[in-house]
């Protein structure tokens, strides 16, 4: 049945990463568990696609544009996904382009799995710094409740939390574009 789909405007495409993750099942063996999704605006000075390589003469190559490699990459993806690996080392990301209204409808499909909360945090390293000076001090960080979706039984989500670090010099910084990202 032919079917029609609208395109969405510019401002409302996105890049989503979708953070599969990945643990050991009592045998041994590697399966996913659970997954988040989260939304990033496209930036045509510093996070978009990489373009098509007009010479490229694979024939997959150019029919399976974007692969993997061909969406970015910047320290604040980079952060959330060494968050999940530190805890679940096989975790992995896929990257996939917000264009119509069915990657729309496909993004709400999968949200309305079952979820439980988890908190995403970021706080400064200290590394380097004479951490004694801190003692009784605040310091910045980031903290978002997000929701981790299951593939299997609930149970294997349930208070899963992701704790990572940045750069000291760099921490507002990263922490404004983390406050910019839409988690689903």
């Amino acid at each position: 049945m032919a079917y029609t789909f609208k395109v969405l405007e510019l401002n409302q495409i996105r890049i989503t990463k979708t953070v599969n993750i990945v643990a050991p099942n009592r045998f041994g063996v590697d399966r996913e568990i659970g997954f988040f999704i989260y939304e990033r605006e496209i930036s045509k000075e510093n996070y978009t696609l990489k373009p098509k390589d007009k010479n490229e003469t694979d024939f997959l190559k150019k029919m399976s544009y974007p692969n993997e490699t061909d969406y970015p990459t910047d320290i604040i993806d980079e952060l959330i996904i060494n968050s999940v690996k530190s805890d679940y080392k096989n975790s992995y990301v896929k990257s996939d382009l917000l264009f119509t209204t069915s990657d729309v409808e496909h993004i709400e499909r999968l949200t309305k799995r079952p979820s439980e909360q988890s908190l995403f945090t970021v706080r400064q390293s200290l590394v380097g710094k004479n951490f004694m000076d801190f003692a009784g001090q605040e310091i910045a960080g980031y903290r978002k409740s997000i929701n981790i979706y299951t593939n299997g039984p609930k149970e294997l989500i349930e208070n899963i939390g992701f704790l990572t670090t940045c750069e000291f010099d760099e921490s507002q910084e990263i922490f404004d574009k983390l406050s910019r990202i839409v988690f689903k």
